[in-house]
């Protein structure tokens, strides 16, 4: 009789490959949550930007102001003293008849655009080189109306990891937005504590 040979795994090897397996998966999880959090900074920065541009082209189209304002209801601009520079309920863009009137008139100035931003973003905040306004409004030549010329706008976008992490929407005089990941003139990014 001829002995065949036998093939396979031991018990010994298999548990060697279920741990080595663990420890990889173990290793790879934390870097993946990193991942998923940068990338839901990029998409809150993103949608800003796009409500920028909205904001922008619709004023130029419609020969109107239209403004982009912190909301929490989806429909009105916040109002008081507290909460109206805290964007991290969600935005709203409409055509302000008023031109830059921090309230909307509902019956009056069409809602353009909605927007929520997700959980797990700790502030969304908007600064200018002079102070922190409470709404952009768009001239109908596409520049910023109710912000000075000379003043650099931006949006800082943070979570709980903070600075290192945060991402930016930089502003032009021209009211044209871009991503970016520092300040004004290229300085380090400041979340709120």
């Amino acid at each position: 009789m001829s002995k065949q040979k036998q093939s396979g795994m031991t018990v010994i090897e298999l548990m060697v490959v279920i741990a080595i397996a663990a420890i990889l998966i173990g290793l790879a999880i934390p870097s993946m949550k990193n991942v998923l959090d940068n990338q839901k900074l990029a998409s809150v920065n993103n949608d800003l930007i796009t409500a920028l541009a909205i904001a922008r082209s619709e004023a130029v189209r419609q020969k109107k102001h239209v403004t982009i304002c912190s909301s929490s209801n989806g429909s009105t601009c916040k109002t008081g003293a507290t909460g109206i520079a805290d964007w991290t309920e969600g935005w709203i863009v409409f055509a302000n008849t008023s031109s830059g009137n921090l309230s909307r008139d509902t019956a009056n100035e069409p809602l353009l655009s909605v927007f929520t931003a997700p959980k797990g973003i700790s502030s969304i905040t908007l600064s200018t080189s002079a102070g922190s306004p409470t709404l952009l409004s768009y001239r109908p030549n596409g520049t910023i109306g109710n912000i000075a010329s000379n003043q650099q706008k931006l949006f800082t976008v943070c979570d709980n990891r903070g600075a290192d992490n945060a991402r930016s929407t930089l502003i032009n005089r021209a009211g044209k937005a871009k991503a970016a990941h520092t300040g004004f003139a290229g300085d380090a990014l400041q979340c709120p504590s």
